[in-house]
């Protein structure tokens, strides 16, 4: 009887240290996106949310969400119609993928604003930085696209970005190959580009996120129509950890990664 009564009051106990606990949440309403695919994406330890908005004319824009206030940091931006807001540190740093005025010289449409039924003619998209009120593009591997994930509290980025090789494989109206890689800040809002290595003979890949220590994660695979749900163009068939130099293959659950899936969102499925 005494060891019941005793497992009883550790569990009340357990129970009552489980309720004082639970963490209690409160919901802001962060205000209108507009139509889709607006929407807030990520968020900071101090509160800065990042994500994009459609303006009045159906354009996707990159913004910051603070404590009940909204900017929009699309403007002047990089002087396309699109733009979106990946990624964003405590110190008010931004990464994300901004049109330009040109159009892609290749009839690409690498960030999918096509695709997704924005406004858009076949611009080019460039991964950016925003700092200090100002929209910098990062560079690229020569090639005209590219997209900034993540930005970690150094500065550093990871994302992807075009070089200037044909990939057979890639359906239209994709043509040039994507590798993950990531940016170094430099003085005067300036970067420096590393190309990081897929494995197994992959040809395309990207990196998704990084943290302090500088450990990147992301994938390699095959080029792919550019998916609604992941707003990427890769088929990923490697996942992917980058640290001191050397990449790490992490593995999988058995599958090959070229079995059909499908995303499921509310009201659809792509």
């Amino acid at each position: 009887m005494k060891s019941i009564v005793t497992w009883i009051a550790a569990s009340s106990l357990l129970a009552a240290f489980a309720v004082a606990q639970t963490p209690r949440y409160t919901v802001t309403d962060l205000g209108p996106v507009g139509g889709p695919p607006g929407q807030p994406i990520t968020t900071t330890r101090n509160g800065l949310i990042a994500g994009d908005a459609a303006n009045a004319g159906g354009a996707a824009h990159a913004m910051l969400w603070y404590r009940g206030l909204k900017f929009d940091i699309s403007s002047p931006g990089l002087g396309g119609p699109n733009s979106v807001a990946f990624g964003v540190n405590d110190s008010g740093q931004v990464a994300g993928e901004a049109e330009i005025p040109a159009a892609d010289p290749n009839g690409e449409d690498f960030c999918g604003f096509r695709a997704l039924g924005l406004p858009s003619s076949g611009k080019t998209c460039l991964p950016f930085l925003w700092q200090y009120g100002v929209m910098t593009p990062l560079p690229t591997l020569g090639g005209p696209n590219g997209t900034a994930n993540q930005v970690n509290s150094r500065g550093e980025v990871a994302g992807v970005a075009k070089n200037t090789t044909r990939d057979p494989a890639c359906p239209a109206p994709q043509v040039l190959q994507s590798k993950p890689v990531i940016w170094e800040p430099l003085f005067l809002g300036s970067a420096t580009i590393q190309e990081l290595a897929t494995v197994a003979g992959d040809p395309d890949g990207l990196a998704m996120a990084i943290n302090d220590n500088r450990q990147v994660v992301g994938a390699s695979g095959d080029c792919a129509a550019f998916n609604q749900a992941t707003y990427v163009n890769l088929q990923p068939l490697h996942a992917l950890l980058w640290q001191y130099g050397t990449v790490t293959d992490l593995g999988n659950l058995g599958g090959t990664g070229h079995g059909r899936y499908r995303w499921r969102l509310p009201g659809r499925e792509v």
